[in-house]
């Protein structure tokens, strides 16, 4: 896309990576719309994550594909509101992404966030209702039906892309859980969501932090490359104790690159 597109947020990129999605359609090599990724191209998109991944399990390669592209269209969703409050449109039609042999690396939005003049409630249900049930269930039906992957696995990872794009949107702020509750809300919205993943506010280093931790896995074990086998972060394959000690570790790591918070 043209370097001066317009982005969600005009500052997307201080809050993090994630956060970046421009508003247009763009073209060119990569980019398809959500539909299609999630329609007729989703063989092909299968195909190339199971290769770049080097496993032959379609339900793994499909697992991977969905948190890929959830992790990229719930952050900038969820950011457009909690920062600026405006809604995006993050329906399956209006959505864009740039597929990439190991899942999707962005995406874009057809239209900008706006601003509404309802109440809060009601805009946060429109928002909740164009991203997971227009969205994200269409699209995990789509690979569930397609690889027989698991619709808890699926439904995790949705909820997995909700809570971790809160604490992103958390850390930052001088309450580092500010967001805790928002998040519980959100999940508590869609029902079988709010189970899939713990939310909870934690403290290290004198200060609380917004910390969570996931009831599904990703299946990302079942890739062996190099002798090893692979985890997520918050892969409930580690024990808790290994998960507190790396949300301990990222906490202070976080407080370093940023003494200023």
């Amino acid at each position: 896309m043209d370097g001066a597109a317009r982005e969600v947020l005009d500052d997307g990129a201080a809050w993090g990576e994630r956060f970046v999605a421009p508003v247009g359609v763009p073209e060119g090599p990569g980019w398809t719309s959500a539909d299609a990724l999630f329609g007729p191209g989703l063989d092909e998109a299968l195909a190339g994550v199971a290769d770049a991944r080097d496993t032959a399990n379609l339900a793994v390669a499909g697992s991977l594909l969905f948190e890929t592209y959830a992790q990229r269209l719930v952050a900038p969703v969820l950011g457009a509101w909690f920062v600026d409050g405006r809604v995006l449109d993050a329906r399956l039609s209006r959505v864009r992404a740039e597929r990439i042999a190991p899942g999707v690396r962005r995406v874009a939005f057809a239209g900008p966030p706006v601003a509404t003049a309802e109440p809060d409630d009601e805009a946060l249900r429109r928002l909740r209702n164009g991203l997971v049930e227009q969205n994200l269930q269409v699209a995990a039906r789509a690979v569930h039906h397609g690889t027989r992957l698991g619709w808890r696995v699926l439904q995790g990872a949705i909820a997995h892309a909700v809570a971790i794009s809160f604490l992103h949107l958390s850390w930052p702020r001088p309450d580092h859980d500010r967001h805790v509750g928002d998040a519980r809300d959100f999940l508590s919205g869609v029902p079988g969501l709010a189970d899939l993943v713990e939310i909870e506010a934690v403290v290290e280093g004198g200060r609380r932090w917004m910390s969570c931790y996931r009831n599904t896995c990703c299946l990302a074990f079942r890739i062996v490359g190099a002798g090893t086998s692979s985890t997520c972060a918050l892969c409930p394959l580690r024990s808790r104790a290994a998960t507190r000690e790396m949300v301990a570790q990222a906490t202070a790591s976080y407080t370093d690159r940023h003494p200023d918070l």
